[in-house]
């Protein structure tokens, strides 16, 4: 009988302590976090607006001396170095520096030439 009383308050015991395990770790735990309000994007940085751009196998000297650090020595250059594929091709063709290429870049083009379609029998 002993054996059973005791059994009983070793069960008790351990519902007890059991309950108040649980009610501690509910305390433990933080509420939910609120939303956060939403950030309004900062506005990407626009390039600035390009003026006339020049196509550089058609443009006299005149017209390329126009571009921003283009001098007529440079000009002469660029015009002696036609055809160009790719507005690139100035600083392949060594026409003007990477940094001069990169200044000007936005305000030059090269017109593709369209090839003559071959004839149909």
């Amino acid at each position: 009988m002993i054996r059973s009383t005791l059994k009983t308050a070793l069960a008790a015991l351990l519902i007890l302590g059991a309950g108040s395990l649980l009610r501690a770790q509910e305390d433990e735990i933080p509420p939910p976090a609120k939303p956060r309000a939403a950030r309004p994007h900062p506005k990407k940085k626009l390039a600035k607006p390009v003026g006339k751009q020049v196509d550089i196998n058609a443009a006299s000297a005149k017209e390329l001396q126009t571009l921003p650090g283009i001098t007529p020595e440079l000009a002469a250059k660029i015009i002696a170095g036609r055809p160009y594929v790719t507005k690139s091709h100035l600083v392949e063709k060594n026409a003007i520096s990477m940094g001069l290429y990169q200044s000007i870049r936005r305000q030059v083009f090269v017109k593709q030439q369209m090839k003559n379609a071959p004839k149909g029998k």
